[in-house]
Parts: C-alpha cells; structure tokens; sequence
C-alpha cells in the first residue's frame, strides 16, 4: 500500500528523486505557474521509491488570493481509481486542519475525475470545502 508523507517547500525538489520516468506529475502539480511559491507543503503518495501522486497546499492560496486552497491533487494514470486521491486530499484537508487555516478550503475541479473525487467526500467534509467547477476549461 502507498505511503502518504509530508513535505514543505524546501523538500519539493527531492520530487525528482522519486519520480522514476513519470515527470509529468511534479511538474503539473508542483511546478506550474505560480504553484512553487503559492504552495507551502505537499502531501505526496509513494511507493518503493516512486511518486504515486501529490496534494498541495496554499496556504494563502493560488495567487495569494487569501484563501486557502488545494491547488493540485494529481495521481500517477495506472494508480488512479484506487482511492488514493481521496487519500491524498483527505490528507491535505487535515492537515490545513491541524494548520488551523481558516474553512472553507478552496478546491478547484478541472476535471470529470476531480467532480468525482470531491462528490466522494462525506457532507461534514464537504462543509470544509468551497469548490469550484472549473472543468469547462480542461481538455479531458
């Protein structure tokens, strides 16, 4: 089973070391756009020494928009439909918990997948969330 783990910014670059042939996944949750400095701590699924997937975390959210946000919760394609994104962002829902960052959590979904993944969630954990359909832009 994938371990889940906690790293902060200054770890985003032992990303690399895990990522065995499957870049694509860092860069898109990581290292996009205003992500690197937006994002503070990432909760990243590993296992045997490869990325699985990533959660991230905005404390001051995307753009520095004030609100606290999930920016990216991404998993590897052959690791999908497991529950190891709901894993991930039960992950990064309590631990902003533990931060005590101020609810809701700003959670954009971009894809069919990520409605999916955020309709999964219990109604107390949906209360923490303020989600955004932002699919009519993805390319899925």
């Amino acid at each position: 089973m994938a371990q889940l783990s906690l790293i902060c910014q200054s770890e985003f670059h032992i990303l690399s070391q895990l990522l065995v042939g499957n870049r694509e996944i860092a860069t898109l949750t990581i290292l996009t756009g205003d992500r690197i400095f937006c994002c503070d701590e990432a909760i990243v699924a590993h296992e045997g020494g490869m990325l699985l997937g990533t959660a991230t975390i905005a404390p001051q959210g995307e753009e520095q928009s004030g609100q606290p946000g999930i920016v990216g919760v991404c998993v590897r394609p052959e690791y999908r439909h497991l529950g190891l994104g709901k894993r991930l962002l039960l992950a990064a829902i309590n631990r902003m918990q533990e931060r005590t960052l101020p609810t809701p959590y700003r959670v954009d979904t971009v894809s069919k997948m990520g409605k999916r993944l955020v309709a999964q969630c219990s109604p107390e954990v949906l209360k923490l969330l303020e989600v955004h359909d932002t699919s009519r832009w993805s390319f899925e």
